[in-house]
């Protein structure tokens, strides 16, 4: 019996779709860490989404939306974000890493970090920010 479009869909793996050759497109499924970067792109994305129009629940990410974060508050946005990652498909650890300020304005400036993701495929990086005005 060959794999239907739903079994496709719930395989451990992203389903995609391919170009074969040009003007030629097949299903697929991705199981590898730019799969799991995308993922992880988009998790952080809905999480800080959700957060605002529901800053109750989840993450208060708005109080570190200024020009300066103390030391705790790296420690405490690393903690959360390692949580998050952890619960993404193929990811064994997430390591956060402050990389500092950018000044964005007078009164603005993006907090930056790395995020490192060892999977079961091997390990990758993403970035991420959280900005704002103080």
């Amino acid at each position: 019996m060959s794999p239907t479009l739903t079994d496709l869909a719930f395989s451990n793996g992203d389903l995609v779709v391919i170009q074969v050759s040009p003007g030629v497109y097949d299903l697929s499924t991705v199981t590898d860490n730019q799969a799991v970067e995308q993922g992880a792109g988009l998790t952080l994305n809905l999480q800080l989404g959700f957060n605002q129009y529901s800053p109750t629940e989840g993450w208060d990410v708005f109080r570190w939306l200024k020009a300066n974060i103390t030391s705790s508050d790296v420690a405490e946005i690393c903690k959360q974000v390692k949580r998050l990652m952890e619960r993404i498909d193929f990811v064994v650890e997430a390591t956060c890493t402050y990389l500092g300020s950018q000044q964005e304005g007078p009164t603005e400036e993006t907090q930056m970090f790395n995020i490192k993701l060892r999977t079961t495929f091997g390990t990758t990086e993403i970035p991420f920010a959280l900005g704002g005005a103080s």
